[in-house]
């Protein structure tokens, strides 16, 4: 009788403790909100069968109240542009919302960006398809602009945006922990958000999408032209602190780009898009910066201050965060 009792406390004492489950560090993440458009139920307990203790609004705030996850659940099923499915997968997070304690899936939740100087509230930038679940953006503000290329340049097209984060999903052999969609049935290379600003249709431009990258010698100075406005340039030091740099030029007066202390030293020329967005004739511009922490910037001339080309007006995250 006593071994039975003991082992009915030890299956009580089992479901009660909470085991850590393996997966993404949640520990510095206090704040979330939601991205459900249709709002996230709050339940009682870790499953989807759980009591509904609370509808929590899209982009309302969650504080995460536990260091612990419990346990994996699939959130939906999402049909891509090629047919494939793709099963989305989230952890169980004990947080708090308006006073409510219950469970939510993290599938549904994403953390806001860190703000920084350069960044805008009429603008926002998000690249499809992959992430880091520090994107949260509220879709509901802006008018969405998908950047494809064209047979006359590039068509800047009204897309719809869903927003889901994964902790199992893979893309072209990537991990990505945020998924970003569009409606359309082909994906853009970029997608722009601004509330009145940037309009529709055809912009001359020019994408270039080399995975090799350009043939740089680092241990010795380096200046490419890479168009008529943007050029890169490697001045060596054998003390180690080389600096690279990306310049905008309009003939008369020059801009490095990544000259502040927003953007390293790290300057990618792989990828990289320029035309005129705004309709002002003058090249704006979507480059890439940094390595670990590394970031896509969106630069607007129709934004540019007296002492400049163009100006920084907002900035997609990538790396700092996975």
């Amino acid at each position: 009788m006593k071994i039975k009792i003991l082992l009915i406390f030890l299956l009580v004492l089992s479901v009660l403790i909470p085991v850590k489950a393996q997966g993404p560090n949640y520990k510095f993440s206090k704040t979330f909100r939601v991205n459900a458009i249709n709002g996230l139920n709050l339940r009682e307990e870790p499953n989807k069968k759980g009591k509904i203790l609370a509808k929590m609004p899209y982009f309302s705030k969650v504080e995460n109240i536990s260091d612990l996850t419990f346990g994996l659940d699939t959130a939906e099923t999402i049909q891509l542009n090629d047919n494939k499915a793709v099963i989305i997968t989230g952890y169980w997070l004990h947080v708090n919302f308006n006073g409510y304690k219950g469970y939510a899936l993290s599938s549904y939740l994403s953390r806001p960006p860190k703000r920084t100087s350069i960044d805008t509230d009429e603008y926002a930038l998000l690249i499809p398809n992959w992430g880091c679940i520090d994107q949260a953006v509220d879709i509901r503000k802006y008018h969405w602009l998908g950047v494809y290329k064209c047979a006359e340049g590039f068509n800047l097209k009204p897309v719809e945006l869903q927003c889901i984060n994964s902790d199992s999903y893979h893309i072209n052999n990537h991990f990505t922990s945020s998924l970003i969609l569009t409606d359309a049935k082909i994906q853009p290379l970029y997608i722009i958000g601004s509330i009145d600003t940037l309009t529709p249709g055809i912009k001359k431009g020019n994408f270039v999408d080399n995975q090799r990258g350009l043939d740089i010698s680092w241990d010795r100075d380096t200046l490419i032209k890479l168009s008529n406005n943007l050029v890169f340039s490697h001045y060596y030091s054998k003390n180690k602190n080389s600096q690279s740099y990306l310049t905008t030029t309009n003939g008369k007066y020059h801009q490095i780009l990544n000259s502040t202390s927003n953007f390293t030293n790290y300057v990618h020329t792989d990828r990289y898009w320029e035309g005129d967005l705004d309709g002002d004739g003058v090249m704006d511009y979507i480059l890439t910066f940094g390595d670990k922490g590394g970031s896509t910037v969106l630069f607007l001339s129709s934004q540019a201050n007296e002492n400049e080309l163009v100006k920084a007006v907002a900035r997609f995250y990538w790396t700092y965060c996975c």
